[in-house]
């Protein structure tokens, strides 16, 4: 494709010169070698692995290695969390170096005598999966730059299926999901469950309550590695600018916003919104990128003030909400889209079609065989459905309608939904059907249950 090129990040010119606490960045690209520490013998050493060492607050990796059958440790902060193969080291100036691996470019900072290294992927490809997580991340992720958060990747959600994206999302940029450690709110029965459905182990929770009154279960999953969280905020930035001149990333970031801080809003078990919360106070050029957007796939949303510190995004009508349903912006959590799904299949919408002759075709005439079902076995007067077949645009068919005349007529539910004007239901504006709100009906169809009669 003519994108890829656009597309794709390189991490070695999004490196700062320094991070947070000032200590200058270095660089390794791949088949370079990178210090690890201090190494007086003349021996390498053998079956390298990394252990795990747990603290109160947060979880160590330490790289260790075999030499002349002793484990030896050979760095006490390994947050690389990949094993480097003993062919990959060498002994150079009285210090332990590994050769960078293909594809990976290596970034570390020395502070006193501790080298702290991360490798992270040479470039990153802007497609569906990260954009996805980019907005999923800047919903329910960490955005603080306080002292100990800064130097951390954080995400909680009640949802587990979020989470289990989330994890896959940061697998692709080199995280394995044992580097994990997560605080867990809800009873062991369910931390065990949770565990399972997300691959990862209950040896890596570093704290568990029990949830108390209705409160629903939480985790919240967080990584330390202060020089990942520093490309990472960058890797975003880069992101956001991109997913601006691109369209066709807008749907995939907006379905990851939509799973972190988006709701369906029922009124009479309709779905008459759908809201995006965000944090008013440090979000207000968030909330301004969400309405943009919006307004790059045709839906415009309103900005209210919902309390002090917080507000929303609500996006209103019919066709707004079917747009957002179309571009799969709901699909990414499935508790949202069954809600959505459910509450839309009970809407009675009326049809109204743009050739009163083809209606009339349809069931006109008194001794017309649909015109006798409707009448005798469905019990419909003979005055509403004289409104149907020759008033059409003053009174609306049922969908329901329009079902039976394709199943029971010689006229195909695609001829008929060719015929469609607009759209609506009772108590909200007419919905005119434009040839680019063509592809909706097909989803108004599948909900109600047309699919039950044959290919849309």
């Amino acid at each position: 494709m003519k994108d890829t090129k656009k597309r794709v990040i390189d991490v070695a010119r999004i490196v700062p010169s320094h991070n947070l606490s000032g200590y200058a960045f270095n660089i390794a690209r791949e088949g370079q070698y990178v210090p690890i520490c201090k190494w007086n013998r003349k021996i390498l050493p053998t079956k390298l692995k990394i252990q795990i060492k747990k603290g109160e607050n947060k979880t160590t990796f330490l790289l260790a290695g075999y030499v002349n059958n002793k484990l030896v440790k050979l760095h006490n902060r390994w947050n690389s969390l990949f094993l480097p193969s003993q062919k990959s080291l060498i002994i150079r100036d009285k210090y332990l170096w590994f050769k960078i691996p293909t594809g990976r470019i290596g970034i570390y900072y020395l502070w006193g005598k501790t080298i702290f290294l991360s490798a992270l992927p040479c470039k990153v490809i802007l497609d569906e999966l990260f954009s996805t997580g980019v907005g999923y991340y800047e919903g329910d992720g960490t955005r603080s730059n306080s002292i100990g958060v800064c130097y951390s990747v954080r995400i909680g959600s009640k949802d587990v299926e979020n989470l289990r994206f989330e994890l896959s999302f940061f697998e692709s940029l080199g995280v394995p999901r044992n580097a994990w450690r997560f605080n867990f709110y809800g009873t062991k029965k369910e931390l065990n469950k949770w565990c399972n459905y997300l691959g990862i182990s209950t040896e890596q929770c570093a704290k568990q309550n029990n949830v108390r009154g209705n409160r629903s279960t939480f985790m919240e999953l967080y990584y330390d590695n202060g020089i990942f969280r520093c490309i990472f905020d960058r890797l975003v930035q880069q992101a956001t600018l991109l997913i601006e001149t691109d369209v066709s990333l807008v749907p995939p970031y907006l379905r990851g916003v939509f799973a972190a801080e988006g709701s369906v809003c029922l009124r009479n078990k309709i779905p008459n919104s759908i809201m995006i919360h965000f944090n008013w106070k440090s979000e207000q050029d968030l909330s301004n990128f969400y309405l943009r957007c919006l307004s790059k796939i045709g839906v415009i949303g309103k900005k209210s003030l919902q309390r002090v510190s917080s507000g929303r995004i609500i996006v209103c009508g019919l066709r707004q909400i079917f747009k957002l349903y179309h571009f799969g912006i709901l699909n990414l959590c499935n508790r949202k889209l069954k809600k959505f799904e459910k509450a839309a299949s009970r809407i009675k919408f009326y049809i109204y079609f743009d050739n009163s002759n083809f209606v009339k075709k349809l069931f006109g005439g008194t001794g017309n065989p649909l015109r006798k079902l409707l009448i005798t076995t469905l019990k419909i007067s003979k005055h509403t459905v004289d409104s149907w077949a020759y008033k059409n645009h003053l009174h609306g068919m049922p969908l329901s309608i329009v079902f039976m005349l394709a199943k029971y007529s010689k006229v195909s539910l695609g001829e008929i939904k060719g015929h469609i004007a607009a759209v609506t239901l009772r108590g909200h504006p007419r919905w005119t059907i434009s040839d680019s709100d063509k592809c909706m009906l097909s989803d108004i169809f599948k909900l109600c249950g047309g699919n039950c009669y044959g290919k849309i």
